[in-house]
């Protein structure tokens, strides 16, 4: 312990002595480690963090598989309520099964009005995920449709009521009825939906119209507990089962089936590319600072030749003379991890937009964190020490206690070989950025299929019970549009059910077409006022727009996307044909096409908009108290806030002001993650360039320096400065050349990590590669120049001289 305590002692006066070398070796390291540990404490807080429930790892969710027609851009398209009930009377290796829909309540009567997310959920949600509620209970089998009863999530509880544990039991006013709340959920309990994250609980029970309604209706998120002794696989082989027995009972079912997931895949299991591109990269990353920081060490440990070589003449084993090399390394590695830990702490906001909502609260560097960084650091240590030690020249002693200061030249090709590898690694980095940068920049040039351009939207959400006919809400609407049309600046008013991109979520029905029955398909449907197309700018294809005659009672006409008129008419006018539906009710009739409007990418800039849709004249659903306003304006739209804020509060005082803003904002809000995606890899591919060209830069200015002798020979002979510059220039191109090929192939293979995040650009585009190749040759040029003027510079007399 004493030689290891003076070991240390050494080598610390021995890097104080060498401040720059130990400078740059420990930033190097630190860039590397901060990097891996800013990326590492994403992965630990949404891959690594168990959920908050019972034996988590025997919940699956389940879902419609429909592999044939699935709609693009769901991940996992929700099941509807006979689907549900079907699936958990046929099933046989789940425990329990519970179900799910997301929605929305106003609370009133606590200060301001306000619209709270919310999810319904069945008698056996709870105890399917094994919660308990710490005060109170949970919703139970009890509680039936008429039950005004509701839990509250440990957030809402905390910031709307001041964590009042005598609130249970007491009632509020939740969409205009008291209800009573009756439990508080456990404080580590977020809510997580497919919509987002809901703060209070209410029981869901289906009504016997629903029950015998619409098979294609898709809004129930089902969660299951696996039997013991069950696997997934196991229970997925029996889902196959059911779904096939679906598809054989209902025509409507043809195409569709069942799948389930893990439960922790079906939240967050859209992140795994991305996260595991961030890792790989960070992984190379570290591997070119530990290849740059074991070149630095191999130089020093080049001019320490004599002391090396002291050590084994007083008999030192092989233990004894890696000491110095190992201890010199790790000194440096814990001093990189600690920057590295202040650098992932800056860095982390970076980060941020990459943890899910519901877990930001626990995202944070804590001891887990701490840990990895150590271990990097220790690893790090034994890559920058041990290559070094293992690499040092084995020759007779006399010959190494013979040798003058500068040291012997001795295996020049393994620092070579190092930024050679730190070349190719870079050039990976650097293809990923430029894919991902070019995706980005095709994302926001592509047609989304409307015009985001001054124009105001906002969801508006009447309160049945204070309106409980839904006719009288229709009209409350229609009159607030008018209102809003008549205000300065206004150019158009529409509304519609799910704007595009702002609200992602399917609603689907049954149809099939005369004389092709047994052929139904779930396709979207979008309920819209008139002028809808005209505010949004969509553009009408073929037929004509909804009209005012449109909405007199049972019109039966719709108007569709150019997707659905090419899948199922093409080659034809699909105007005037006609198709049988099957309606959330089980009702059906039949609709004539008056229009086909250009095709909407509703589930965001980055899916191709081939989603089947409807277009459905509102004014026919108004049981739907629902809708979404879109307010096309010739200014700035966020300057008719005010004014839209006081027609709404003339209407209804108690009416939750809602979050108004731009289109603009929302299809920037939708980008948001593939920006946030290529700003941080451009950041690592930054980081990687400037690792990579210090590394050629360390190892021509080493040779430079070993050389000094030659070269002072070679220009007192007449040799001219430039032929020198380029002998030493050509060294460091040779060598970035044989890394760019190394990194071309690699590239190629690694491509397949970035294909998911990328939209319509290969990840091994050669423009891309090319630009790649170009910018790092760049880099590596710059970083031989400056070592070959130090030597075109060099005077022949006084390098003869020091020598």
């Amino acid at each position: 312990m004493t030689s290891l305590f003076h070991q240390f002692k050494a080598s610390v006066r021995g890097l104080l002595r060498v401040p720059s070398f130990t400078l740059i070796a420990v930033l190097t390291l630190a860039l590397a480690i901060g990097a891996n540990t800013a990326v590492f404490s994403v992965i630990k807080v949404v891959f690594l963090r168990p959920l908050p429930f019972a034996e988590p790892g025997r919940l699956v969710a389940l879902y419609t598989s429909d592999l044939a027609k699935r709609l693009p851009g769901i991940r996992y398209i929700p099941a509807s309520v006979p689907h549900y009930l079907d699936w958990k009377a046929r099933q046989q290796c789940f425990s329990s099964m519970a179900a799910s829909q997301p929605g929305a309540v106003t609370l009133t009567g606590q200060g301001e009005p306000e619209r709270v997310p919310s999810l319904e959920v069945t008698g056996d949600w709870g105890s399917t995920l094994g919660i308990k509620a710490p005060l109170g209970r949970l919703v139970g089998p009890q509680d039936g449709r008429d039950s005004r009863v509701a839990v509250l999530s440990h957030g809402f509880w905390k910031r709307r009521f001041g964590g009042d544990a005598g609130l249970v039991g007491q009632s509020i006013v939740l969409n205009g009825q008291n209800t009573t709340v009756v439990g508080i959920l456990p404080a580590n309990l977020t809510l997580k939906t497919l919509r987002g994250v809901a703060e209070v609980l209410t029981p869901l029970v289906f009504t016997p119209s629903e029950i015998q309604g619409s098979r294609g209706l898709a809004r129930m998120e089902v969660v299951a507990r696996l039997k013991p002794g069950v696997n997934l696989a196991q229970a997925r082989q029996s889902l196959v089962g059911i779904g096939r027995q679906l598809q054989a009972e209902y025509p409507e079912d043809q195409g569709a089936g069942v799948d389930a997931v893990p439960l922790w895949e079906f939240y967050y299991g859209n992140q795994r590319p991305l996260l595991a591109m961030l890792l790989l990269a960070g992984a190379l990353i570290l591997a070119i600072a530990c290849a740059n920081v074991a070149n630095l060490m191999l130089s020093r440990a080049t001019v320490r030749h004599r002391e090396t070589a002291l050590r084994r003449a007083l008999g030192g084993g092989p233990i004894q003379i890696m000491a110095p090399f190992l201890a010199d390394a790790l000194i440096i590695s814990l001093l990189g991890a600690g920057l590295g830990l202040w650098l992932a702490s800056l860095g982390s906001d970076l980060l941020r937009p990459l943890v899910p909502a519901e877990l930001l609260s626990a995202y944070r560097l804590d001891a887990g964190v701490l840990a990895f960084s150590f271990t990097l650091s220790i690893l790090a240590a034994l890559i920058c020490g041990l290559i070094p030690a293992l690499l040092f020249p084995h020759r007779a002693l006399s010959s190494q206690l013979q040798e003058g200061v500068r040291g012997p030249g001795h295996r020049p090709w393994v620092r070579s070989s190092l930024v050679v590898l730190q070349v190719a690694l870079a050039l990976c980095l650097s293809v990923g950025f430029g894919a991902l940068w070019s995706s980005l920049r095709k994302l926001q040039s592509a047609p989304i299929g409307f015009s985001t351009e001054r124009a105001l939207t906002f969801p508006l959400r009447l309160n049945p019970r204070k309106l409980p006919d839904a006719v009288q809400r229709e009209r409350v609407v229609q009159g607030i549009v008018e209102e809003l049309s008549g205000l300065g600046g206004v150019q158009s008013v529409g509304t519609i059910n799910l704007r595009p991109i702002v609200d992602t979520a399917p609603f689907s029905f049954s149809f099939s077409l005369p004389g092709r029955e047994g052929q139904g398909a779930a396709v979207a449907i979008r309920l819209v006022s008139p002028r809808y197309f005209e505010t949004m700018k969509i553009r009408v294809l073929r037929g004509r727009d909804f009209t005012a005659s449109d909405y007199a009672p049972n019109p039966n006409v719709v108007v569709i996307n150019n997707s659905l008129a090419e899948a199922f008419w093409p080659g034809e006018d699909p105007i005037g044909k006609q198709f049988n539906h099957i309606w959330m009710d089980g009702s059906g009739g039949q609709m004539t096409i008056v229009g086909v409007v250009a095709d909407v990418r509703f589930q965001g800039p980055a899916i191709t908009s081939n989603l089947e849709t409807i277009y459905w004249p509102r004014y026919h659903f108004p049981e739907f108290a629902a809708t979404n306003v879109v307010i096309r304006t010739g200014g700035n739209p966020m300057g008719l806030i005010p004014a839209v804020r006081e027609i709404l509060r003339r209407v209804d005082p108690d009416l939750p002001i809602p979050q108004m803003r731009t289109l603009e904002d929302h299809l920037e809000s939708a980008m948001a993650g593939t920006r946030t995606q290529a700003t941080l890899l451009g950041l690592l591919a930054g980081i990687a360039l400037l690792l990579s060209g210090s590394g050629t830069f360390g190892v021509l200015a080493f040779s430079v320096a070993q050389r000094n002798r030659e070269i002072g020979i070679r220009m007192a002979l007449g040799g001219l400065p430039h032929r020198v510059a380029g002998d030493i220039t050509k060294q460091g191109m040779a060598l970035a050349a044989l890394g760019l090929g190394m990194g071309i192939v690699a590239s190629l293979f690694l491509g397949r990590f970035l294909a998911s995040l990328l939209y319509e650009v290969s990840p091994t585009n050669p423009f891309v590669v090319a630009a790649a190749v170009m910018l790092l040759g760049t880099v590596s040029l710059l970083a031989s120049l400056f070592p070959a003027l130090r030597a075109a510079r060099l005077d022949p007399n006084r390098a003869l001289r020091e020598e």
